[in-house]
C-alpha cells in the first residue's frame, strides 16, 4: 500500500496529456486544411485548363472556353480567378478557400476557421504550343 504522497498524480498526468494534444493537434489540423486546399486548387486548375483547351480544340472562342473552365473549376470546389486563351491553348488560375476542420482556429462549436484562399494555375493545349506543364 502506498502513502498519501501519490494521491492526485494521475490527474496531473492526464491534464498534461490533454494540454499536449491541444498544443500539437491544433497546428496539425491547420496544416491538414492548408495541404488539402492546395491539392484541391491544383486539381481544379488542371481540370479547368484541360476542359478549356478541349473547347478551344473544337473551334470554340476563347471566351467560351474560359466560361467552360469556370464551370469545371466550380464543380471541383474552386473559383476561377483568371483565364487567358488564344486559338489553341489557355492558362487558368483557380483558388480554393482554406478551411480548418473542427475548432482548431476558433472557439469550440463555432465551425471551421477560414484562413484565406489557396491558389494554383495550369496551362493546357496541344503539344508544341507551350500548353504542356506548369
Amino acid at each position: 500500500m502506498r502513502g498519501r504522497r501519490d494521491s492526485g498524480s494521475g490527474s496531473v498526468l492526464v491534464v498534461g496529456g490533454i494540454v499536449l494534444l491541444l498544443v500539437v493537434g491544433g497546428p496539425a489540423l491547420v496544416l491538414v486544411g492548408v495541404v488539402r486546399a492546395t491539392h484541391q486548387a491544383r486539381s481544379a486548375a488542371d481540370l479547368a485548363a484541360l476542359s478549356g483547351a478541349q473547347f478551344l480544340g473544337g473551334g470554340a472562342l476563347p471566351r467560351t472556353a474560359c466560361a467552360r473552365a469556370a464551370k469545371v473549376a466550380e464543380a471541383n470546389g474552386g473559383r476561377l480567378r483568371g483565364c487567358s486563351a488564344d486559338d489553341v491553348s489557355g492558362v487558368v488560375e483557380v483558388e480554393v478557400e482554406v478551411t480548418v476542420p473542427g475548432s482548431a482556429g476558433r472557439a469550440p462549436g463555432l465551425g471551421p476557421a477560414h484562413l484565406g484562399p489557396a491558389s494554383s494555375w495550369a496551362r493546357a493545349g496541344p503539344a508544341g504550343s507551350g500548353g504542356a506543364g506548369r
